[in-house]
């Protein structure tokens, strides 16, 4: 069986705490795209000879990858980098809204959300083409780490 553990590093040894079971065991027969994500998706430790999931899933992507580009019209190398945000233009008509209804008396122009966070973010990736230079942006992808790494 797979359980959900905490890790805790001591100066001498490394002891794992039980919290939860979380997924069936490696023999049982599972279908192969949910082997590949849980491989991929979850870091494995080796404790007390059983195998263990962390609870962070750290998501690990090439920084060089096949994919398809839309100008070539063929499969070549891209380059995979992440979309930072940029900063906010204070001249953009929302903003410009936003500012006007906020000054002087009255509150806030919307309600505040009442809601909690989601726990993991879509993380915006940018696969730009090695031969032409063009850019796509493929849809988000969710994880709560990614990492990028030398293929």
């Amino acid at each position: 069986m797979i359980f959900w553990i905490r890790v805790e590093v001591n100066s001498t040894n490394i002891s794992a705490v039980l919290i939860r079971y979380l997924l069936p065991a490696p023999g049982d027969d599972l279908k192969k795209p949910y082997k590949k994500r849980i491989n991929a998706a979850r870091q494995t430790i080796q404790c007390d000879g059983f195998r263990y999931a962390l609870k962070v899933n750290v998501l690990k992507m090439p920084k060089v990858i096949m994919s398809y580009c839309p100008k070539c019209k063929k499969h070549t190398k891209h380059e995979v980098e992440r979309v930072r945000k940029k900063k906010a233009s204070e001249f953009r008509a929302g903003q410009r809204r936003f500012r006007r209804a906020t000054s002087g008396f009255g509150g806030f122009p919307r309600p505040k959300y009442e809601g909690r966070e989601k726990p993991t973010k879509r993380i915006a990736l940018r696969l730009r083409c090695t031969t032409c230079k063009k850019a796509v942006t493929p849809q988000g992808i969710r994880a709560k780490k990614f990492e990028l790494v030398e293929a």
